[in-house]
């Protein structure tokens, strides 16, 4: 089945398929070997061409997931869903601003940017300690830190309101 998949703002088709009963993953025309295990609820274990990541999913749609202490935005779309988007008229313009929300609760560890400062998509924010772990958070978008709404050393809950970023 194809996806067209988001991580962080790179975006990217992916094709899953059975070969041989075993899972693989074709991505950007390479091919991946896949082998899941899972831990616990929301807690997995997937082996890329032998390459071992663990993964702390939070959001019921996976809207953010935690691949070896490094927070991801992830979304993905099926090919029904990616057409549908496609012709949607309601789509989001890139003017929009992005409001960036603490991905699962924890405690703000250090804001890593300042109001008023530019970022690319891939600038970390701010890190968010949950379950012993530090989270790196970022946007996937470019633009200008309009707001901050936490301080360091804040505990905030799923869903908080950390920062809003604006285009420049």
């Amino acid at each position: 089945m194809k996806y067209a998949a988001n991580i962080s703002g790179h975006e990217f088709e992916l094709d899953l398929r059975f070969n041989k009963k075993q899972p693989v993953a074709i991505c950007e025309g390479r091919e991946y070997t896949v082998d899941i295990e899972k831990i616990a609820e929301g807690h997995l274990l997937v082996k890329l061409n032998n390459r071992v990541f663990e993964i702390l999913l939070s959001g019921d749609d996976l809207q953010s997931a935690n691949v070896n202490g490094m927070l991801c935005e992830v979304k993905l779309r099926d090919a029904r869903l990616q057409q549908l988007a496609a012709i949607s008229v309601t789509a989001e313009k890139s003017s929009t601003p992005k409001d960036i929300k603490a991905p699962m609760p924890g405690m703000v560890l250090d804001l890593l940017v300042e109001e008023g400062q530019a970022i690319d998509k891939s600038t970390n924010l701010l890190i968010i300690e949950a379950m012993k772990m530090e989270n790196e958070v970022r946007t996937g978008k470019a633009g200008v830190v309009k707001k901050i709404y936490v301080k360091k050393g804040q505990a905030v809950d799923k869903g908080t309101l950390l920062m809003r970023i604006e285009d420049q």
